[in-house]
């Protein structure tokens, strides 16, 4: 997990003093912990990972990814459609990890 460390001249941690520097939102720490869609199995124990951060842009991460698994892709134009998808895991009207890839395994249009 990455730590900023303040400059032992100025005090200050270097993702602030760029911040500040060049203006912007600077970095959200609270993310710097978390397990990203593209490093986690593709298996109910990385589903579970990315479905604890109740994030639907990640959950679209981990399912490119396990589509990209399978040999197919996102179809372009889909991206709504996908997102709606995503979203129906992480609220848990869809299901869980079985249903996401039983359904991807159907073959929906947009893959």
């Amino acid at each position: 997990c990455l730590e900023p460390q303040p400059d032992a001249n100025s005090g200050m941690e270097m993702p602030s003093a760029v911040s500040n520097a060049y203006g912007g939102s600077g970095v959200d720490y609270s993310s710097l912990c978390l397990r990203s869609p593209e490093g986690v199995a593709l298996n109910v124990s990385g589903y579970s990972e990315i479905l604890a951060q109740s994030s639907v842009s990640k959950m679209v991460g981990f399912i490119e990814r396990l589509v990209h698994h399978m040999g197919a892709i996102v179809t372009p134009g889909f991206e709504d459609t996908l997102h709606t998808f995503a979203q129906g895991f992480v609220d848990g009207s869809s299901g869980g990890f079985e249903d996401l890839a039983s359904a991807l395994g159907s073959q929906p249009s947009w893959i």
